[in-house]
Order: C-alpha cells, then structure tokens, then sequence
C-alpha cells in the first residue's frame, strides 16, 4: 500500500509530468466552458431584467475594455455579446438551446438539418391535418430563430453570410450604452487606441470629439404606425444623464438620425459637440424590409405537395388584422409573389404604402414515399413533359 501511494505521489506531484498536464487541460477547458452567464456573473435561473443585464455588462466591460491597462479584448468581446444575446429573448432561446455556436454565421439548427417528413397520412396523402399543424409550428419557431440569428450576422439568404460579430461591433455597442470614456483618465495611464465613433473605429482627435451618439430601438410596427420613445441617454464627460422625447414617425427607416446641435460634450475648443440619436429596428418575427422602397419581405418553405397544388397563407399583419393570400400556381425556389398595399407607409407621404413580397425559399421533399404514394404520383405526372429529361 505504501509502495502504490508514493508512486502516485510521484507522478502526480511534478507540475511538468502528467499532474501539470492535466491541471493545465482542466483550466483550459473551464474557459472553455465559461458562459455568458458566467462572464457577466448572473445566474441563468434569474428573471434577467434589461436593467439587471445592463449593470452586469457595464462591470464586466469596464473591466475587460481593451482601451484599459490590463484589458482583455477576448473577453471584453464575449461580455458584450453575452449582453445583447441575453437582453433579447428570441436570442437568448438560441443561445439555450445550441450554446454560442447557434448565433455564428452559417449555422444550422438539427431539426432544419433533417427536413419534416409528409407522408404520415392514410390514403396515398402527403400528410394529415395534424401533420400540416407540426409543420406550421416548426417553420414558425425556425424562422423566429433565422431572423434573430441575423443580429450576429446569420446568412441573410443568396448563401453568403454576413459578417459576424466583431469588435467595431463590441466597441460601437459599449458606446451605445455607456457614451465615450477616457480611459487613460480613469485608470490613470495614456489611452492608447484613442476615441472611437459610432461604430468603433479611431476617431481623430480634432474630428466632432463632443459628438454624443446614442442608438434607439423600435419595433417594426412602432415603424409602422409611429410612436413616441422616451429615451434615457447615458452621461459622459461633461455632460449629464438626459431624457429625450422622440416623436417616431410611420414609415421611419432603420438608421433614421436625429441631430440636437449644442446638446453633446464640451470638446478642447470649449464648444459643445451635437447630440445625435439614431433609430434602428428590431428584427421581426416575420416580416423583413427590402432594402429600397417601402416593401416589406416574408419568406415561406413548402412541403412539395403545396408547392406543386398551391397554398394558402394567413398572415398577421403590423395593424394586429390579419390577411390572407392564396395561390394555385406551381411554387419553386426564388418565386415571388406580390400582396397590394400591405408594406410599410413612405416616412415622407404615409398615404403611400408598398406592398407584401412573399418569397418561397425552399421546397421540403419528404424523407421516403409508400408504393401505393409512388404508384399515384406516377400517374398524377403521367404524360408531363419535364424540361431537361
């Protein structure tokens, strides 16, 4: 027994053999593991309010902040998208379900890996009433979860992804919140990268350093009908935390400023930079503007059998009504088709409003067909000439 024990000590005593590796994979794979709850030291149990978020973040960033001596741009990096991960509620679902990996670009949760198989129903039919209803509900929750993918820079569609979350991203949202910050001030020591403008990159020193900008969300159908924000902008050097009524007009557009001339910080020529507010919309369940107009865009993926006899659509509109669309025609990928009147209202003349653009995106196959399934189609397809064949 004495003979076994000093041999494990031996091995395990000597922090440059196995007992050192070891502590060493154990460490890194504690990091590894670290989570956003962890980086911003809230528990997952909690009801995360906004607020009790956005106190963990500010900590955590203000430690972490690469602009700081000693700062720690990975983790400065994780805090901030473990911020606006867990603030939103579609996202943080995601970020439940599949871990960090399901807010990268290009991927793909497993249930849309495996499409929903049709062909459970009786009598050579390409499914039943409940089979249609799973279906609806699983193209429902995928397509929540692809539009709040997008945040992080999700493929958008064409099959080329965005740009994912970066640090001109990290940088831009910390100042969202938070303002500029002279970090060589307040940790006492030079700032070595400078100030950054909206979006994160360098500022020049003699460029609109008085400049405050604060981003603002809406909703899209506060885009939709208008509403008023009351908007709380954070306090930064000179200046103090200000309330600000917005009056958000039907039909504003994503990037929508507005400019308080004399109402920002004091810059080192004595006068005051400019208060500049910008909207930005949130990522809709269901709807999408196009990029020009005033349309607005909805993406469907059929099973083959509606793609090939038509399908029929019921959707809730931005006004809470709801409205239907329905076609006969042959639906293949890329096809679009158009609803009169229900987009967006033009931001300079509301009594101009575009259109619904309905997109099919995907055609679903079922996984495997019954004889007597083959045998029918067969003989629905009898005579058909298919181009190419």
């Amino acid at each position: 027994m004495s003979s076994e024990k000093k041999k494990k000590t031996k091995s395990n005593g000597n922090g440059n053999g196995e007992g050192g590796r070891g502590e060493a994979k154990k460490r890194k794979e504690e990091e590894e593991e670290e989570t956003f709850y962890d980086i911003l030291g809230v528990r997952k149990t909690e009801q995360l309010s906004e607020k009790t978020l956005e106190r963990a973040y500010k900590k955590a960033a203000l430690k972490y902040h690469p602009d700081r001596p000693g700062g720690n741009a990975e983790k400065f990096l994780k805090c901030t998208k473990a911020f606006e991960t867990l603030k939103d509620a579609n996202l943080r679902s995601i970020y439940d379900k599949y871990g960090e990996k399901g807010l990268e670009p290009g991927f793909v949760p497993p249930q849309e890996q495996q499409p929903f198989s049709f062909g459970g129903g009786g009598g050579g039919s390409f499914g039943g009433f409940q089979d249609q209803q799973r279906w609806a509900e699983q193209q429902r929750q995928q397509r929540q979860e692809r539009y709040a993918r997008r945040k992080f820079g999700f493929d958008a569609g064409g099959g080329q992804a965005k740009p994912g979350f970066g640090m001109d991203e990290a940088m831009r949202m910390f100042k969202e919140h938070f303002g500029d910050m002279d970090f060589g001030s307040e940790f006492g020591s030079a700032n070595k990268r400078g100030r950054r403008n909206a979006n994160g990159a360098p500022m020049p020193p003699d460029s609109s350093e008085g400049d405050r900008v604060f981003e603002f969300r809406c909703s899209l159908e506060e885009l939709y009908h208008g509403c008023t924000k009351q908007l709380l902008v954070p306090a930064t050097v000179g200046v103090q935390e200000e309330r600000v009524d917005v009056d958000v007009k039907p039909g504003w557009k994503s990037g929508t400023k507005l400019t308080y001339f004399g109402r920002g910080a004091p810059a080192k020529d004595g006068k005051r930079g400019n208060l500049v507010l910008i909207c930005k919309q949130e990522p809709h369940d269901i709807f999408r503007r196009s990029e020009k107009g005033n349309d607005l865009e909805f993406d469907v993926r059929l099973p083959v059998s509606r793609a090939l006899c038509g399908f029929r659509a019921t959707v809730k509109f931005l006004d809470g009504k709801k409205f239907e669309f329905d076609t006969r025609e042959v639906s293949t990928p890329g096809k679009t088709y158009v609803v009169k009147g229900k987009g967006m209202p033009d931001q300079h003349n509301p009594t101009i409003i575009g259109d619904c653009v309905i997109r099919v995106t995907e055609v679903i196959f079922p996984k495997s067909l019954a004889d007597n399934q083959r045998a029918e189609l067969k003989r629905a397809f009898n005579g058909i000439d298919i181009e190419g064949l």
